[in-house]
Formats: C-alpha cells, structure tokens, sequence
C-alpha cells in the first residue's frame, strides 16, 4: 500500500494571488443567502447570528 505523504510549502485558501478570489467575491456579493444554511443555527462568542456577522465581515 502506498502512503501519502503531506504537501509542505502549499499556499493559504485565500491567497490573494489566486484567480478564484475576485470570482468566489463576486459570487457571493450576487448570492448572500447563500452563508445562511451554513450558518443556520450558530451563534458568535458574544451571542450574535453567526450569519448577519459572516455577511457584515464580507460587506455584504
């Protein structure tokens, strides 16, 4: 059986550099309801709808 080995040196998620940045931006801008489901439920540290704060921080 062959083992997989981890990647070193990879880049953040979110690199800047990356084509899928502006795109993943655009697409949420024209979908923001898209965050509820994923967030449907969960609260922040200090009690507040962990989807109102997601939207706020995306400036949505």
């Amino acid at each position: 059986m062959e083992r997989i080995r981890p990647r070193t040196g990879s880049l953040p998620a979110s690199s800047s550099s990356s084509p899928a940045v502006p795109l993943q931006a655009a697409w949420q801008k024209a979908n923001p309801k898209a965050i509820d489901p994923w967030l449907s439920g969960l609260t922040t540290l200090d009690g507040k709808p962990a989807a109102d704060t997601a939207k706020s921080s995306l400036g949505l």
